[in-house]
């Protein structure tokens, strides 16, 4: 990594396989996870909003990747585009990987992790844990 610029930069949507696409591209590649990632991975969250300036966003941004050749993946960078204008101006010319999946096949796996982290009752249908998240009787906010 030259003067603190990351390699890549990915971005996608969740459960599109981020996490298998990012450990793929770092691996024997002498490129390194971020040193201080959210949730224990490969995330920075690197542009949250402008509540500090931008020169600060840059510097906590480059604290939490961490020194040496490492890169990120964020994939709610897909979110809000005016993240990856502030990443691009931060590192100019900088590669961003973007991961998409089926939106059909990314909604059966929100099920299954949600049923995995017990935001969906064991047991529930596939058609029971659809029809709760969109009637507003559940926080399934994530499919």
């Amino acid at each position: 990594m030259s003067g603190g610029r990351p390699p890549f930069i990915g971005v996608g949507f969740q459960k599109c396989g981020s996490t298998s696409l990012f450990a793929l591209a770092v691996a024997g590649t002498g490129i390194g996870w971020p040193k201080k990632p959210l949730h224990g991975g490969k995330e920075l969250h690197g542009v949250p909003g402008y509540t500090r300036p931008k020169a600060a966003h840059r510097r906590r941004y480059l604290r939490q990747l961490g020194a040496g050749n490492r890169a990120e993946f964020t994939p709610n960078y897909a979110y809000k585009p005016s993240n990856l204008f502030s990443l691009d101006s931060w590192f100019p010319n900088v590669k961003f990987l973007l991961v998409v999946r089926n939106p059909i096949d990314r909604f059966f796996s929100a099920l299954d992790h949600g049923k995995g982290d017990s935001v969906v009752e064991p047991g529930t249908s596939d058609a029971q844990a659809f029809e709760a998240s969109y009637s507003g009787s559940s926080n399934n906010s994530w499919v």
